[in-house]
């Protein structure tokens, strides 16, 4: 029930949820009961200013963080800005470079260490993986930490495969969480609104759709006709304030906020003096000696309305603050350096922004880096160009774009020809006789293509890259149930690393101990559990998705159903805590087996069409499902 319009300054229509916030702030105050609740709504319908009013009423310790509205989001964004609130042992642990497992775990103990604690994370919509890994761990564990998650995003920007949906699938029976969506403003309530105003509330509320912020905005920009849309608005309040004050929002809108006060005074200039107007005509904000918009739709009207030259030139600024910074953050670096079109400087911190993420289990923020690096590496040799796109194509293929993932490997090919490199471009036929088997191609074709390769390392028998073909060869085997083959080719594998005095590869006794325990070779199980183990241990992440999925498989054949279901959920947890989407469905297509194998007949029909619903799905994932859907 919608409560009454209240006097100015005030939240309209939020009662309720107001009501039920303040419960549970309170309930932490005095039980230590923890609690997340997800608030959902359209830009600029009053989440922020919800979470703030709550807030304003506590004395309870408060850390917060905003995802960052970068072209690729920096890893672990939100969680950098609790980590330098909270300092201490999470602060240490996330500049030594952890796993957001790791990160999860001393947040956790962070918030152990205190009595309560009200956590703000904000904009989940643009959160890159990690952040999200570290969400599903912590939201995971909630109802045994004392603290209060308070979560805002965007619901009307989330489409079918968007990385947060996925995490907040997984939520949906955890205990102790609340959702929260947030409605336009009433007719009732816009004319409340608009009484002080000459501006015809009816019209006001038709043009805005009752959006808290555009109604807001258009009255307080004074003018004489509606604007269209926001940007309006914006601009019409910018318009009135003086030329330093608004060069001093041009600087702050290229900067993804909050920003740190003395970024904004370095990429600003003699045009920071403007800040205290800034502040008072309440276009900025300031928390903890850092600047944000009010309102995110402002500084992006901002920065679309600026002109090509001044807004090359101030991206120009901040990257020359940021590379000038002993410890620069790469995924912002790389942001500046794209929209200054600097490629030297793309070249040189996007790839490393790119490996940043994939320490992180990043993997969507890598692929993003690596693209935004090929887009400026015309120039390069063929033989760096291909390593490129060799390691873009890698990240493809861990977030499931299998179909982008093959022609990457395809131009990877055609680059390392060039360069007249046999054994790399030979390394990328095998890997692209993979791919057409996971898009469901000819077999035959990619047989035909492993075996060329092959017969071409073999001029050189002790090409290392010749494992690279043995592994995919018994991959392929062991996807065909053939026995035989992964032990033919495993065995050469073998045999060719001690020849070579190198490490027998981890995938000789995965894929051996993998085909086995499906079959019902329980004395398989063992050693196969200890490879996931030492792949997980060793991040090799197509290891552990691949043991997972065997003893996934192993068990739902073998109608062992509680065990199955322990390894699905182990599988799935770790593909989506690093990212790896690619692997995700196939978990989820077993559990719709085990659900129909135990006669849940509306779970599995359901979990089965929301798989065969999503794009890039490969043939194994499909074929585990034709018997359920």
């Amino acid at each position: 029930m919608r409560t009454s319009p209240q006097g100015p300054g005030q939240l309209l229509e939020r009662g309720r949820e107001l009501a039920l916030l303040a419960e549970l702030r309170d309930g932490l105050a005095a039980t230590g009961s923890g609690h997340l609740v997800l608030i959902g709504g359209e830009s600029g319908i009053g989440k922020t200013s919800l979470v703030r009013s709550v807030l304003a009423e506590t004395d309870i310790r408060c850390l917060s963080g905003g995802c960052d509205a970068l072209f690729t989001p920096r890893p672990l964004g939100p969680i950098l800005d609790i980590a330098e609130m909270a300092g201490g042992d999470l602060e240490e642990v996330i500049e030594a470079g952890a796993t957001p497992h790791e990160v999860a775990r001393a947040l956790m103990r962070e918030l152990r260490d205190q009595r309560a604690t009200i956590i703000v994370l904000e904009d989940l919509h643009w959160a890159d993986e990690a952040t999200l890994d570290v969400f599903g761990i912590l939201a995971g564990r909630i109802a045994s930490l004392p603290a209060l998650v308070l979560a805002t995003y965007r619901d009307d920007e989330l489409a079918g495969d968007h990385p947060l949906r996925l995490v907040l699938g997984g939520l949906a029976t955890r205990a102790a969480i609340t959702r929260l969506t947030l409605a336009p403003l009433s007719a009732e309530a816009v004319t409340a609104l608009a009484a002080p105003s000459s501006v015809d509330p009816v019209e006001l509320h038709r043009t805005t759709g009752g959006n808290p912020f555009y109604v807001t905005e258009v009255l307080a920009g004074a003018v004489a006709e509606i604007p269209p849309t926001v940007r309006d608005a914006v601009h019409a309040r910018v318009t009135r304030l003086s030329a330093q004050a608004r060069e001093l929002l041009d600087a702050a809108a290229i900067l993804p906020p909050p920003v740190e006060l003395e970024l904004l005074e370095t990429v600003a200039g003699e045009t920071i003096r403007g800040l205290e107007e800034c502040l008072a005509a309440g276009l900025l904000t300031e928390q903890a000696g850092r600047l944000a918009f009010r309102h995110e739709l402002a500084r992006i009207a901002i920065e679309e309305g600026l002109p090509p030259n001044r807004r090359v030139a101030l991206h120009r600024a901040a990257l020359a603050a940021h590379v000038a910074d002993p410890a620069p953050d790469l995924a912002r670096v790389a942001h500046h350096a794209e929209a200054a079109g600097d490629g030297a400087a793309v070249l040189r911190f996007a790839p490393a922004a790119a490996a940043r993420a994939v320490s992180m289990s990043a993997h969507r923020q890598a692929a993003a880096q690596y693209e935004r690096t090929l887009r400026f590496a015309d120039e390069l040799p063929p033989s760096e160009r291909g390593d490129l796109i060799d390691a873009w194509a890698l990240e493809c293929r861990a977030i499931g774009e299998f179909r982008q993932a093959t022609e990457l490997i395809r131009e990877a090919a055609h680059e390392h020809a060039r360069a007249g490199d046999p054994r790399k471009h030979a390394a990328s036929l095998c890997q692209l006789a993979l791919m057409s088997f996971v898009l469901a191609e000819s077999a035959a074709e990619a047989q035909e293509v492993l075996h060329e390769a092959i017969a071409a390392l073999e001029r050189e028998p002790d090409a290392p890259e010749l494992l690279v073909a043995f592994r995919v060869l018994s991959a392929l085997c062991l996807t065909q149930h053939d026995r035989d083959g992964v032990f033919e080719w495993t065995g050469r594998a073998r045999e060719l690393a001690e020849r070579l005095r190198l490490p027998v590869p981890l995938y000789v006794q995965l894929h051996r101990t993998g085909i086995d325990y499906p079959r019902g070779v329980e004395a398989a199980r063992t050693p196969l559990e200890e490879c996931v183990a030492h792949a997980v241990e060793t991040h090799d992440y197509d290891g552990a998705g691949i043991g997972y999925g065997q003893l996934a498989t192993g068990a739902a054949r073998n109608r062992r159903h509680d065990l199955a279901e322990t390894y699905i959920r182990a599988g799935r947890d770790y593909s989506v805590e690093h990212d790896l989407d690619g692997y995700t469905p196939y978990f989820d297509a077993w559990q719709a087996v085990v659900d129909l194998q135990r006669g849940r007949w509306a779970q599995a029909e359901e979990a089965a069409q929301l798989v065969l619903g999503l794009g890039g799905t490969g043939p194994a994932t499909a074929l585990t499902l034709i018997t359920v859907a």
